[in-house]
This record gives C-alpha cells, sequence and structure tokens, in this order.
C-alpha cells in the first residue's frame, strides 16, 4: 500500500519504488510531496504522524516503520 501512494504521488512506476529508495534524492520528491505522501498514509492506515517523523523518514523503508510505529 505504501509503494502504491508513493508511485501515485510521485507519478513513477511500482518498479522504482524500492525500500531503500530515498524519497528525495532516489526518487525525486519535493516537499510538497512528502507532505502529500504522509497525508496520504494517514487516511490509508487510520493513523496521525507526528510532525518530527516527516522529517525523520526519508526511504520507503522508514515508511514502512514509520507506519508499523504508529499502529
Amino acid at each position: 500500500k505504501i509503494q502504491k501512494i508513493v508511485s501515485q504521488v510521485l507519478q513513477l512506476d511500482l518498479s522504482e519504488i524500492t525500500d531503500d529508495a530515498d524519497l528525495i534524492y532516489d526518487l525525486g520528491a519535493d516537499s510538497l510531496e512528502i507532505f502529500s505522501i504522509i497525508t496520504e498514509i494517514e487516511k490509508e492506515f487510520e493513523i496521525s504522524v507526528p510532525s518530527d517523523y516527516v522529517n525523520k523518514e526519508r526511504t520507503v523503508g522508514g515508511l514502512y516503520r514509520m507506519v508499523a510505529d504508529m499502529r
């Protein structure tokens, strides 16, 4: 689900979304796109992500850990 969200927001093929991909350096996300990704994750998983996580988790794998920590 997280890969699909990242893929949709960044308009990338799912095959480009790997666990160790950095959202900014590897996938080219800007701050608005990262905000959109976090917002979609919050909706999908019914969680509220603290703002300190937004800057801390910069890889797709980090997003997985973030969701696991919030559940």
